[in-house]
């Protein structure tokens, strides 16, 4: 595969004599190919202990342009395109079972005119328009709700054929909220 563009500027401090005071800054990394161009800011800090990140991703694929060397990869062929612009902030810790939900994830995914096609034929996934939006502010119906880990999943029509099954659907949705309290270490 040949990249179009790849590059980044990142930029780092420590103050201390404490090498977990390093503070990263990722002001800019590009990744751009025939399939992708995606690009990504951040920051990095407690390193050593708990890392912290803020970081925001954004950029399209364009699934029918993946090379030979990724296509390998998928059992069977796929096509459409995906554009997304996500933020999340949070620390290493909170990619665990008593800590996602703290997580603060923020964005959408777009995808339009997307297909897959299993190699064997028997399965296929036929969507034409698919959003997915993340929020981590999204509040219970109680008053004194703790904000959630949310999504929303939108499809305006899909054909699904799975194990035989098929499916037509049309003005799907669906939002989800996401509390832990159940968990108890």
């Amino acid at each position: 595969a040949r990249f179009r563009a790849v590059g980044f500027d990142i930029g780092g401090r420590l103050e201390t004599d404490n090498p977990d005071d390093i503070e990263v800054d990722v002001r800019r990394l590009i990744v751009a190919g025939p399939a992708t161009e995606l690009t990504a800011r951040g920051k990095l800090s407690r390193l050593m202990s708990d890392p912290r990140f803020d970081a925001c991703l954004k950029g399209n694929i364009d699934f029918s342009l993946l090379p030979p060397q990724v296509m390998k990869f998928i059992s069977g062929s796929i096509r459409g395109n995906v554009a997304l612009d996500i933020d999340v902030r949070g620390r290493q810790s909170m990619f665990s079972q008593a800590g996602f939900h703290l997580l603060d994830v923020q964005g959408k995914l777009d995808g339009r005119d997307l297909l897959y096609i299993s190699g064997d034929t028997a399965d296929m996934i036929d969507i034409h328009r698919l959003g997915v939006a993340f929020n981590s502010h999204v509040k219970g119906k109680d008053a004194d709700a703790k904000p959630m880990l949310g999504a929303g999943v939108k499809v305006d029509t899909a054909n699904v054929l799975i194990d035989g099954v098929d499916m037509a659907i049309g003005g799907f949705g669906l939002g989800v909220g996401v509390e832990n309290t159940a968990y108890s270490g």
